[in-house]
């Protein structure tokens, strides 16, 4: 979020997100979903890569990547952690719910 916070992430924000992402054991597919959440709105395919699933991916597979997304990052998990790490997990909870809706409302599910 502080990358964004100028309205454009740089390609050396990235670099260095993904770089520490990599040191805190963050997955790629983590950091690149965590890159693409402020597009979650606006496209479907900006929706898929916040769930981490391909647009090609079946339904079920779609619903499985959505279950995972929603139990790791629940902001109850981290509510004993501090405030600031609650609000951002709810942040990135609702930016999934977000996606899901999108692409459960473009599949007709």
């Amino acid at each position: 979020m502080i990358s964004q916070a100028d309205g454009k992430v740089t390609n050396d924000e990235v670099t260095a997100i993904r770089e520490c992402a990599a040191w805190m054991h963050i997955s790629q597919n983590d950091a690149d979903s965590m890159l693409n959440l402020r597009d979650a709105g606006n496209s479907l395919e900006s929706a898929y890569r916040v769930l981490g699933v391909d647009p090609s991916a079946t339904d079920e597979e779609v619903k499985k990547a959505y279950r995972q997304l929603a139990l790791k990052h629940h902001p109850d998990r981290v509510a004993s952690l501090g405030e600031d790490i609650r609000k951002a997990a709810e942040k990135k909870f609702q930016e999934i719910n977000e996606a899901k809706e999108k692409i459960f409302k473009a599949r007709g599910l």
